[in-house]
């Protein structure tokens, strides 16, 4: 069944739930969330070179990661059509913790007093907004209410990714160090994906009652253009010196190659970044009955 399909149901739902609903209410929570389906990558590799010995070695391991992970935040406002069967609207924000990549290359001569060193270091991080329409069973207790939601996770993201890069060189007699950095940000576009929640409430006075519940999250989150925002060597500002080509990207999902023209973005296939996540959230929801 194709995904928009999905979100015709539930609208449909939405809107017969609306008119038949009985218990309106307001949730708000918040949390942290764990990564989770971690298909995205970032390379850690360093390499050395002793130029007496004639001999090199290099080591790599790669991170996977998802976006999905960092601080949660949210809140629904739904409705309970009986006791058992409701259905909310929810709106949750999350930023994701600061992923590293790096590559250290070392160059050495003892024997003429030389050493170069060049690193690089990659961060990406990001945020995400989800409108999560769910179905909600719970089980009525006055001590205790258990409930289920599942649902749909409809995202609009962006990421950032910031780059940067030193070298130093010394021969026994001069000292040269340099350094810059810049900064893209990727967006456009809105991922689909499916949400699970299991969780209990517990009440606190007639329309007030605390909640703490797991939520696992499906999905992935593949931009539509990324635009250079910053970009600095030695302290000096170079961003006005890019072309329209070096500051920005397309992504397609299929592209011919063409001629090169400094005047128009330069274009690139999409690449989907993980965002799954497997939340742990508490929070207080209030009865909006009068």
């Amino acid at each position: 069944m194709k995904k928009s399909t999905y979100i015709t149901l539930f609208l449909i739902t939405a809107t017969y739930t609306a008119l038949q609903a009985q218990t309106p209410y307001l949730n708000l929570y918040t949390g942290y969330a764990f990564g989770i389906n971690k298909t995205s990558m970032l390379e850690n590799y360093s390499e050395s070179y002793n130029y007496d010995t004639e001999k090199g070695n290099g080591t790599s391991d790669f991170l996977s990661y998802s976006l999905g992970e960092g601080l949660n935040l949210g809140g629904a406002l739904g409705y309970m059509v009986n006791e058992n069967l409701g259905f909310e609207v929810g709106v949750n924000y999350t930023k994701s913790k600061s992923f590293e990549g790096s590559y250290k290359a070392e160059e050495t001569s003892p024997d003429y007093d030389y050493n170069y060193l060049y690193e690089d270091k990659s961060y990406v991080q990001s945020t995400m907004t989800r409108i999560t329409p769910a179905v909600i069973y719970q089980v009525n207790n006055n001590k205790a209410s258990p409930y289920a939601k599942f649902g749909l996770a409809i995202g609009m993201g962006s990421i950032t990714f910031t780059e940067t890069e030193s070298e130093e060189e010394n021969d026994g007699t001069d000292n040269y160090k340099s350094s810059g950095s810049y900064v893209a940000k990727a967006s456009g576009g809105i991922s689909i994906g499916f949400n699970s929640t299991l969780g209990v409430a517990l009440p606190v006075s007639k329309n007030i009652s605390v909640f703490g519940e797991v939520s696992i999250t499906n999905l992935s989150f593949a931009p539509n253009e990324r635009e250079v925002t910053e970009a600095k060597w030695d302290g000096e500002d170079y961003l006005s010196d890019l072309s329209v080509n070096d500051k920005n990207t397309e992504y397609v999902d299929e592209y011919t190659t063409g001629t090169y023209n400094e005047d128009v973005p330069r274009t690139e296939l999409k690449q989907p970044y993980a965002f799954s996540n497997a939340a742990v959230n508490i929070g207080v929801k209030f009865s909006l009955n009068k």
